[in-house]
């Protein structure tokens, strides 16, 4: 059984895969057939069921071609922890990190807020099972 915390990424996850799913006029049979994720699973995710894996949204991403942003919730509750962090790579001209000076550009902003917002999930989930074990 899925523990509270992926049920409640599941059930802000849901909601906005149905709504990407039926605005590009896809069926769930298409979807699955063609991102090769089973039915039953990709159905029970759309009804916030069923949290699906990084790799799962980042495959349903890139057949929807949206940034994986898109797919991942946005409210207070995954945002605030990187909101300090979001302005200021906004306001940013450049990054460096160990040791490196890297160009912030618009893609490289969108790309780095990715993965906080996916290592921020990921660091939620495994936190939330540390607690439950």
């Amino acid at each position: 059984m899925a523990k509270t915390s992926d049920l409640e990424f599941a059930q802000y996850v849901g909601p906005i895969l149905r709504q990407v799913r039926k605005s590009r006029g896809k069926t769930l049979e298409a979807v699955a057939k063609e991102t090769n994720i089973a039915l039953g699973y990709l159905s029970r995710a759309e009804r916030g069921q069923h949290a699906l894996s990084m790799e799962k949204l980042s495959r349903l991403a890139e057949y929807y071609q949206v940034p994986l942003s898109h797919l991942i919730p946005k409210n207070d509750k995954y945002e605030t922890k990187t909101l300090d962090l979001q302005k200021e790579l906004w306001s940013a001209k450049q990054l460096i990190y160990d040791g490196e000076t890297i160009q912030l550009t618009l893609e490289v902003v969108e790309q780095l807020e990715m993965a906080i917002r996916m290592g921020i999930a990921w660091a939620q989930k495994t936190q939330a099972k540390g607690k439950g074990s």
